[in-house]
């Protein structure tokens, strides 16, 4: 529906208008058929009504903040739009590192902390350092578990080159590679960066 912005400075649907003493009907303000654009804002203009065009806002209401309305007078129509819009800043909850963001001005509660977690869902806030730390126990639990699920993604090799070897076939694969690859699989724990950091073992190529 078509707004109007009135000599009140109040804006609205169509209404009735007094200008000078003469009443005008709400249906004035309607653009007539076959009426141009230009003379439509220049006859609503003379009893002291201005079109009103919005541009919609294309910002995302989580991450930022739109700021007041600016209007401009462009073409005889009172644009109203949000030019101003500025980035919230993100604050992360230092238990579970749940992603709020704040916009300026408004208030952070204590639970709260401008700094990113550090180890992404191993991170743990150590109060009293004021900063993200490494829960390097569920790290720990974690790669141990994925070291487990590729060993035994893999282990089906082992037992069709013994398979091969008992029905006196060419084995498919060299055994010699994947007990290296499944030793160095066990070995991940002992790596200088385990828990932090894990270098994976490549799997010989399944011929």
């Amino acid at each position: 529906m078509q707004q109007y912005r009135y000599t009140d400075a109040t804006t609205g649907a169509a209404r009735q208008v007094i200008h000078n003493g003469q009443v005008y009907p709400a249906s004035y303000l309607t653009r007539r058929t076959a009426e141009s654009e230009a003379a439509w804002i220049e006859r609503i203009a003379v009893i002291g009504v201005t079109p009103v065009k919005y541009e919609p806002w294309t910002g995302d209401p989580n991450t930022q903040s739109k700021g007041d309305p600016v209007e401009t007078l462009t073409d005889g129509w009172l644009v109203i739009g949000y030019p101003n819009t500025t980035d919230k800043t993100p604050y992360y909850n230092k238990a579970t590192r749940e992603l709020m963001y704040v916009a300026e001005g408004q208030t952070v509660p204590d639970t709260y902390t401008a700094l990113e977690p550090t180890y992404d869902l191993y991170s743990t806030w150590d109060e009293v350092a004021g900063e993200w730390i490494l829960d390097t126990e569920r790290k720990a639990a974690n790669e141990r578990a994925e070291r487990d699920t590729r060993m035994e993604a893999a282990r089906w090799r082992i037992e069709r080159y013994q398979s091969e070897v008992r029905l006196g076939r060419t084995p498919t694969d060299d055994i010699a590679e994947l007990d290296t690859y499944f030793q160095a699989l066990r070995d991940v724990p002992s790596q200088p960066g385990f828990p932090a950091s894990v270098e994976w073992p490549t799997e010989p190529e399944n011929n």
